[in-house]
């Protein structure tokens, strides 16, 4: 999966577990962060009970949100898959 967190959550959340990072790309590179954003959304997955075939596995962060301008939107707002694919590809 992967997520554009808002950066003051993931700042606040980075103080709260007292973890150090240099700039934001750091910050969403953090595999202490990762963790814990997968952890979340685990928890709510069994919260709300679904399936396997539902749950996250895995998760990217990215403070570039998806857009127009990145070429990963088309101009009515739908996914390129083929672009993101590309771009996301690592």
């Amino acid at each position: 999966m992967i997520a554009v967190p808002e950066t003051p959550v993931i700042k606040k959340l980075a103080a709260e577990k007292q973890i150090a990072y240099t700039n934001d790309s750091d910050l969403f590179n953090n595999n202490d962060i990762k963790k814990i954003v997968l952890d979340n959304l685990t928890d709510l997955a069994k919260t709300n009970k679904l399936s396997g075939l539902e749950k996250i596995k895995a998760i990217y962060l990215t403070s570039d949100p998806f857009s127009i301008d990145n070429d990963i939107l088309t101009p009515t707002m739908k996914i390129k898959r083929n672009i993101a694919a590309k771009v996301y590809a690592e």
